[in-house]
C-alpha cells in the first residue's frame, strides 16, 4: 500500500514533542533508507554531534534560522540574544516551534517570505542542501541577497559526498552522474507511520561545488571547518 502523501516530518516531531520518539525514516528514490529517531531535533548544544556547536559562534545579528525543524538552533540564539526568525516549510515543524517557545516563526518557504533585513542566514543541520542544485541553488542565493542587510553572512553545514567509501553512495553518483544530474544530489522523502513527503532534491556538495556556485551569484565562501564524518561548517559573506 503506498503511503498517504502529507508532513511526515512535521508528525515525527509533534509525535516526539508529545512524549512518542518520532521514529522516522528518510528514503532516498534508489531505494535506500536511513532510521531517524526525532529526539535529535530536540537536542541541547551540549548533546549536538562533535563540533556542531561551532556554528554558533558565526552567527551575528538578526537571523533567519532556515529548516529550522524543532527549533534546537533558535532557542540557543535567542538564550544568547539574538533575533531569530523560524522558518520551515513543514507545518507541524512550525507548530513544535511555536509550541517549545520560539517567539517567531513562519511556515514556508524563503520564497513566500515577505521580510528583510537580516544579518545571517542559518543553514545548520546540513542544510546547505536546501541548494537542492546548482539551477535552484542560483535562485536561493539570490533569494537570500534580496533578504539580506549590508554585511550579511549564510551561516550553515553539509556533508561532502565524496568522502565515502560507502559502494551504496558510490553507485548512486554513478547513477547521478549518468542521469545529467552532480554525484551529490539527492531526490529524498520522509516517512512516519503512513505518511509520506513529497520526493524533495537535497545537495551534498563539496566546499569547491559550494564556492563555485555561491560566487556565480556574489557569495563568498570565506571560512570552512571540517566537522565530523565528512561533514563541515562553512560562512559565506555577500560581496559585489
Amino acid at each position: 500500500m503506498e503511503p498517504q502523501i502529507g508532513d511526515a516530518h512535521g508528525a515525527a516531531l509533534l509525535a516526539h514533542l508529545e512524549g512518542d520518539d518520532g521514529a522516522h525514516v528518510i528514503e532516498r528514490d534508489d531505494g535506500l533508507v536511513e532510521p531517524m529517531n526525532a529526539a535529535v531535533y530536540f537536542a541541547e548544544p551540549a548533546d549536538w554531534p562533535l563540533g556542531e556547536a561551532i556554528v554558533l559562534d558565526h552567527v551575528r545579528g538578526s537571523v533567519l534560522d532556515i529548516g529550522a525543524g524543532a527549533g534546537r538552533y533558535g532557542l540557543a540564539l535567542e538564550a544568547s540574544g539574538h533575533g531569530v526568525l523560524s522558518l520551515d516549510v513543514s507545518p507541524g515543524a512550525a507548530e513544535v516551534c511555536r509550541r517549545r517557545g520560539l517567539s517567531r516563526v513562519f511556515s514556508g518557504s524563503i520564497f513566500d517570505l515577505d521580510e528583510s533585513g537580516f544579518d545571517t542566514f542559518l543553514l545548520a543541520g546540513h542544510n546547505l542542501g536546501l541548494l537542492e542544485s546548482p539551477d535552484h541553488s542560483r535562485r536561493f542565493l539570490e533569494r537570500l541577497s534580496e533578504l539580506a542587510r549590508a554585511g550579511a553572512r549564510i551561516v550553515g553545514t553539509n556533508r561532502d559526498p565524496y568522502e565515502t567509501s560507502d559502494e551504496s553512495h558510490l553507485e548512486y553518483h554513478r547513477m547521478n552522474r549518468a542521469r545529467g544530474r552532480e554525484p551529490g544530489q539527492a531526490r529524498l522523502r520522509v516517512r512516519h507511520r503512513r505518511l509520506a513527503t513529497d520526493w524533495f532534491d537535497y545537495w551534498f556538495q563539496s566546499r569547491q561545488e559550494l564556492a563555485t556556485v555561491a560566487e556565480a551569484r556574489w557569495w563568498q565562501l570565506t571560512a570552512h571547518e571540517p566537522l565530523f564524518e565528512g561533514s563541515y561548517l562553512a560562512v559565506l559573506e555577500r560581496h559585489g
